[in-house]
């Protein structure tokens, strides 16, 4: 994640859309409030690059993530390597995050 800290720091936002909307927008309100800009994969352009890039390049993007984990298994990326092991959108923000510290 990125090391600099903006005047108004990103926090990224990571959980299931389904069952987890309403404690999102709880999430995002709260970080409008304190004059944090919410950083949400809901609404990310087409990209060309591949999931994972794309979603190391938002992280980086960010000061923080908060990450909520609920009971409901996330979408997964359409295309994956067959080798790859199944990963959901929000299984996959939490490992890049992790492994950005």
């Amino acid at each position: 994640m990125a090391t600099h800290h903006a005047a108004r720091p990103s926090i990224f936002i990571s959980a299931t859309s389904g069952d987890l909307r309403e404690c999102r927008q709880l999430i995002k309100e709260a970080l409008l409030t304190i004059g944090c800009i919410p950083v949400e994969q809901t609404n990310f352009p087409p990209d060309a690059r591949t999931v994972r890039e794309m979603l190391h390049a938002r992280l980086a993007e960010c000061q923080a993530v908060v990450h909520v984990a609920g009971l409901r298994y996330g979408a997964e990326p359409q295309e994956r390597a067959a080798a790859e092991a199944r990963r959901s959108y929000t299984q996959m923000e939490y490992d890049i995050a992790r492994e950005m510290g």
